[in-house]
């Protein structure tokens, strides 16, 4: 299978690929793919469709994507005829637990909702996509702004020019939403993280973009201590992302509604929709509630059952999955969660 000609989001062009490559779209019923089995051709494309399907599965809308989505949506509205200090979108949480998805998925709302306005705008902008890069400075900060527009620049230029041809440049490409991912790698008690952090406010106060900033345990970073940490705190919305608990019947709800999403997504010949709902405790043990975990659980798992030909998901073909450290370290406590030693097999479901 051909892969696909992926670039990265921190670049124009890449962001634009992943704004405007249509979701893949559910393959036909298991029944067309039982009747193409007799051409080998058909049943190789259909193969090739329905495990294409299965690694994209699309997003689900969870409630924190959706309040993140359309909290930052609200804020740009906000900001629309305000002049300095605007309001910003700070996404915080612990790993795996869907941030990047979140504020990805707000970018691509907003620049879809932007062109469908100015139908054929090419020559804009709208959302800026960076990933705070280690040990930031201002002057560097500015160069990935330049490096994702895709703009000339001549890094012997000082901070103050690089600063002043990114500010210009998006204000002539118009841009709307500025996203500032992996921010924790912006340290504020070291001096340097404390100079790209006002950088940062720099920005915020000289072009007419609303930001957002999306990272892992930013309290840890001091993002709001001191001075500078106060005015950021006066400006940016919080949201905090967590794994899903499972604690209260409410909690069980959440997660059990959350997989069987997954479960109606599934297009493998022997899957019984229901099935994977109903193994929905051992899935919140196995993931530790990370909903980045259980997407690459169930879509590793859909896959696997294509490719050996079982056509269905069960605990057991569950538990063959690697899954990340974290979850597979996981050990559960609370009541009625399964205690089991790592490395011991379930029975077959």
């Amino acid at each position: 299978m051909q892969p696909p000609d992926v670039t990265p989001l921190t670049t124009l062009a890449g962001w634009r690929q992943f704004v405007r490559r249509p979701p893949v779209q559910a393959p036909t019923e298991p029944w067309d793919g039982e009747r193409a089995a007799g051409n080998p051709e058909l049943h190789a494309e259909h193969t090739r469709q329905r495990i294409e399907y299965h690694t994209e599965l699309a997003a689900l809308q969870t409630p924190e994507l959706r309040k993140i989505v359309t909290t930052g949506r609200g804020l740009l509205l906000l900001n629309q005829r305000q002049y300095g200090a605007r309001r910003g979108l700070l996404v915080s949480g612990e790993p795996t637990t869907g941030k990047s998805t979140a504020i990805t998925q707000l970018g691509r709302a907003v620049e879809l909702a932007y062109q469908r306005l100015r139908p054929g705008s090419d020559d804009a902008a709208p959302v800026v996509y960076l990933t705070m890069p280690p040990q930031a400075t201002p002057k560097s900060l500015s160069i990935e702004i330049l490096k994702f527009l895709g703009a000339p620049y001549l890094a012997r230029d000082s901070q103050i020019e690089l600063t002043r041809q990114a500010c210009h440049l998006l204000a002539d490409l118009r841009n709307q939403l500025l996203i500032v991912d992996e921010i924790h790698n912006l340290d504020h008690h070291t001096r340097a993280g404390a100079d790209a952090s006002d950088h940062l406010k720099y920005l915020a106060e000289n072009v007419a973009s609303t930001f957002v900033y999306a990272g892992i345990d930013t309290a840890r970073t001091g993002l709001f201590n001191g001075i500078r940490g106060r005015q950021l705190a006066g400006r940016f919305v919080p949201i905090h992302t967590r794994p899903y608990p499972y604690a209260t019947t409410g909690d069980r709800t959440q997660w059990r509604d959350l997989v069987t999403g997954f479960d109606s997504m599934l297009r493998l010949h022997h899957h019984q929709p229901g099935t994977l709902t109903r193994l929905a405790p051992y899935l919140h043990a196995r993931t530790a509630g990370s909903i980045s975990s259980l997407s690459m659980l169930v879509r590793f798992a859909a896959v696997t059952a294509i490719g050996d030909g079982t056509e269905r998901i069960t605990k057991a073909s569950l538990h063959d999955v690697p899954l990340d450290h974290a979850a597979a370290t996981f050990t559960p406590t609370r009541p009625g969660r399964s205690t089991a030693p790592a490395g011991a097999k379930p029975p077959a479901a």
